[in-house]
């Protein structure tokens, strides 16, 4: 099993980071193996939501059904995947002064012959996280910036 990770500060509240975690579409501007990510009910985001995902896993993209095990609005996020590799995503945001605290943790199962090249995985796949989590910062913060002026 892989772990990984990622703790950020973002300056900008914390309804306005959940509110842009919790809109699919814009899970691709922040998540370079994410292509495209949509929901399979329409409305606001609630625990039993289940969701459709492309993704990219190295050369090949790869279909994944997954789903909103728990959530509280502008406090936390839980989801699993129901397809595809076993993986297990926490969210948990928190006021940090007119910011947000963003702890992100996950759990990623490798199974299969990809198991013997498990610590190179866990390499990259930490490292895009990292990436990920540096592009989300930006863009809500430039977000914010725009808004400012």
């Amino acid at each position: 099993m892989i772990e990984h990770a990622v703790e950020i500060s973002i300056d900008q509240p914390v309804e306005v980071v959940f509110v842009f975690l919790t809109d699919a579409k814009n899970h691709p501007r922040w998540d370079e193996s994410s292509v495209v990510m949509e929901p399979d009910q329409p409305g606001p985001w609630k625990a039993g939501l289940t969701f459709h995902e492309v993704r990219r896993m190295g050369p090949r993209r790869m279909s994944i059904q997954s789903k909103l095990v728990a959530l509280v609005p502008n406090e936390s996020m839980d989801i699993d995947s129901m397809t595809g590799p076993e993986f297990h995503g926490h969210w948990r945001l928190a006021p940090n002064g007119s910011g947000t605290a963003l702890k992100w943790s996950c759990e990623m199962g490798v199974a299969g012959p990809a198991r013997i090249a498990q610590p190179l995985i866990a390499r990259s796949f930490r490292k895009a996280c990292d990436r990920n989590f540096a592009a989300l910062k930006r863009i809500l913060e430039a977000a914010g910036d725009a808004n400012s002026r």
